[in-house]
């Protein structure tokens, strides 16, 4: 019997179509723009011809084939079967080159596929949202920023920080990243944002909020770093000491430390009596008897003000100094601090007056709780008939009045009454 190689050649295809044959394939791929790249994938066992199926926004004019290829309408690449690898090479990659990879292996009974991934990089563009330059707020109050980055690819992580005026930065957590894919299906595109919220201090004015966007390689490297960051202006007022000096052998003095921004306005009240008061600013900083020294920066947003005393009060004389710092900011409270100081150069005692409203106003309630207490009582006895002093009027017959009126002698016009107590 005559085998011919025919025949020798279909039973060995035969043979090894009943065998599944391993598709291996080029590993997903991270390609910048306007790069070179080559895919390739073969099989364990032979095949007749090979395929690449291109994503659909693809163009063929980017790939280069092996050897024979031609291009079809569908996007597809064949190959020589004669090749052992089934090899492309996309010149110079463009965003639309990214998605799903697919080479197909076609045997004598069946085609088997396998597929991969090329994601083209696509920095994304970062900023905040609605936000601009400076923020500006006082202190207490909660800041919401909202940082988005646009049109990348891949997705990245947000990070946010606090640069504070001297140099030292402090990381911030924040809320969750939403993401929302952008672009063809299957893109990979997406915009992202993510929202902090933070209490302004006043230690924030004049630092700074940073967001940065960074955009992670398949194997966790960084391929784009990119930043955005927004001022931040803080308003907000405190006086941080009030003392007074009144030592003999030293200037008498009243001393403030005033921690603002904006630069505060403090004026200095000097009272004799209700009636005779006088302002003392910057612009008009003396009279007969005190100095105002001029209001100097001791450190960042910290002033210092004081007031000199020529003279301390004579007589019975008691003086009120009291101290107004206000904001440029008509948001922001003002603060008040006060002495008084008598003529013995002492300062006296500012919580009499308001002890003693204390006092007089736990009284006046004391007694009004007094009052609606009795009011209920007797409310309660009349309407349950309980009083206490309750006296029926008994009936008096004739006879007992006669007997208790008293007893008169005719003759004598003497008035004689019962010897025990009755007339």
């Amino acid at each position: 019997m005559k085998i011919t190689h025919w025949a020798v050649n279909t039973a060995l295809l035969a043979a090894l179509s009943a065998v599944r044959a391993e598709i291996w394939i080029t590993e997903k791929l991270l390609a910048r723009p306007s790069s070179e790249i080559n895919l390739s994938c073969g099989s364990d066992i032979p095949y007749s011809s090979c395929s690449w199926v291109l994503p659909s926004n693809s163009s063929c004019s980017s790939i280069r084939p092996g050897m024979t290829s031609q291009c079809r309408e569908v996007r597809t690449v064949y190959f020589d079967a004669s090749e052992d690898y089934c090899n492309i090479t996309v010149n110079s990659v463009k965003h639309l080159d990214s998605g799903v990879w697919t080479c197909e292996l076609e045997y004598p009974d069946r085609v088997d596929s396998a597929t991969t991934e090329i994601v083209v990089f696509e920095e994304a563009a970062v900023d905040f949202e609605n936000a601009f330059g400076t923020i500006s707020n006082i202190a207490g109050n909660t800041e919401s920023l909202t940082c988005q980055a646009t049109h990348g690819r891949p997705l990245g992580q947000f990070t946010w920080k606090r640069s504070k005026p001297d140099g030292t930065e402090e990381i911030l957590e924040s809320g969750e990243t939403r993401v929302s894919p952008v672009g063809e299906p299957g893109s990979g595109l997406f915009d992202a944002e993510q929202t902090l919220e933070f209490e302004l201090k006043p230690s924030d004015d004049g630092a700074k909020i940073i967001c940065t966007f960074q955009q992670h390689g398949f194997q966790d490297d960084i391929i784009a770093d990119k930043s955005v960051d927004i001022d931040l202006k803080v308003d907000f007022l405190e006086v941080k000491s009030f003392e007074t000096n009144l030592q003999e052998g030293s200037p008498f003095n009243i001393s403030a430390q005033i921690y603002g921004s904006p630069t505060p306005k403090v004026t200095w009240q000097i009272s004799r009596g209700e009636n005779l008061k006088v302002n003392l600013t910057d612009e008009n900083p003396t009279d007969e008897q005190h100095y105002l020294n001029r209001m100097v920066a001791s450190d960042h947003h910290v002033y210092l003000s004081t007031l000199i005393i020529n003279s301390l009060p004579v007589n019975d004389e008691v003086r009120t100094y009291t101290l107004f710092v206000e904001s440029p900011n008509e948001a922001v409270f003002a603060a008040v601090e006060q002495v008084k100081i008598s003529a013995e150069g002492e300062e006296a005692p500012l919580q009499e007056e308001s002890t003693s409203l204390t006092i007089i106003v736990i009284i006046v309630i004391c007694v009004l709780i007094l009052i609606i207490v009795i009011v209920l009582t007797l409310l309660y006895a009349k309407k349950n008939h309980k009083w206490c002093f309750y006296v029926s009027s008994p009936q008096v017959s004739a006879e007992e009045k006669m007997q208790a009126e008293p007893l008169h002698d005719q003759a004598s016009g003497i008035i004689k009454h019962h010897p025990y107590g009755r007339p």
